[in-house]
């Protein structure tokens, strides 16, 4: 952040609730969407964020946000590697 408050660069996606302080239902914007459907494993994100990103786009399929087969892919590509 600079010293005026601004941020130095956008940011490349926002996780609001991290760390599930309070009770609410998030919908992603389209970017951060796009961005946590491919990284989710990042080191940056903690075990605790990363699991309520995987219930957050459980929640973008009842939504309709995602398709469920969308869903079912990012789950294969990614199962391998969570643990």
């Amino acid at each position: 952040m600079n010293l005026d408050g601004t941020l130095r660069q956008d940011p490349v996606a926002i996780l609001p609730n991290s760390n599930n302080k309070g009770y609410c239902r998030v919908q992603l914007d389209t970017l951060s969407l796009n961005h946590f459907k491919t990284h989710l494993l990042d080191n940056h994100i903690s075990t605790y964020d990363r699991t309520y990103l995987w219930r957050i786009l459980f929640d973008h399929v009842c939504l309709l946000k995602i398709r469920p087969e969308e869903f079912v892919q990012i789950v294969a590509d990614n199962l391998v590697l969570e643990y």
